[in-house]
């Protein structure tokens, strides 16, 4: 179920050494594009294009998504993708990969488990900060509906529609997974299409 423990830089046990990686790994977010290569500046470009076009399609991939939506396809959001980003799946997968590290006496395991919950928090918390500084509508908000409208930082707690933490969520998981099993794809394959499913 581990992995080599080598790929790993934080601890197996949540010990003193593992929350202070939390700061480590904050460090490292913020001076990361200092260090980016040229190809990391094109994929980083790439991804925020894709996003600008993706929020000026809004609406109408909502309104397509409403129109096709069927009662399968609603039991689907609701039981098998929702629940990633909600954190409920990702809690019970990684605490079974923790008690499995526990049980097997697997430190590669126990490594999984912490630096899921790791990319998680991260996560989490990098999309309260979103919401807090940009600060948009929800379209049940106002009337008419009007999720264009970002109130911008400092507007209280009231307008969080940005960032979707459903969706980062899934993302920074089915990265940490993409990682960490890079060398069995399938893997990979499946946690990006469990995002996306939970994106849409």
């Amino acid at each position: 179920m581990g992995q080599n423990t080598n790929r790993f830089t934080y601890p197996d046990q949540p010990d003193g050494a593992y929350f202070k990686s939390y700061l480590v790994a904050t460090k490292a977010m913020a001076i990361a594009p200092l260090h980016w290569s040229t190809k990391q500046w094109i994929v980083s470009g790439s991804v925020l294009t894709a996003g600008v076009l993706l929020y000026v399609a809004d609406d109408q991939i909502s309104d397509f998504f409403q129109r096709n939506q069927t009662s399968g396809s609603a039991k689907v959001s609701k039981y098998a993708l929702e629940p990633w980003g909600s954190g409920v799946y990702p809690a019970i997968l990684l605490g079974s990969y923790y008690v499995y590290g526990l049980a097997a006496h697997d430190p590669a395991a126990r490594q999984i488990a912490l630096g899921g919950t790791q990319a998680w928090v991260m996560s989490a918390l990098t999309v309260q900060l979103l919401k807090f500084v940009t600060h948009r509508h929800r379209p049940y908000q106002d009337m008419p509906a009007n999720p264009g409208l970002w109130e911008g930082p400092f507007q209280g707690f009231e307008y969080t529609s940005f960032a979707s933490g459903h969706t980062i969520t899934a993302f920074s998981l089915a990265a940490f997974f993409s990682s960490v099993y890079r060398d069995t794809p399938w893997v990979g394959v499946i946690s990006y299409g469990i995002a996306t499913g939970v994106g849409l």
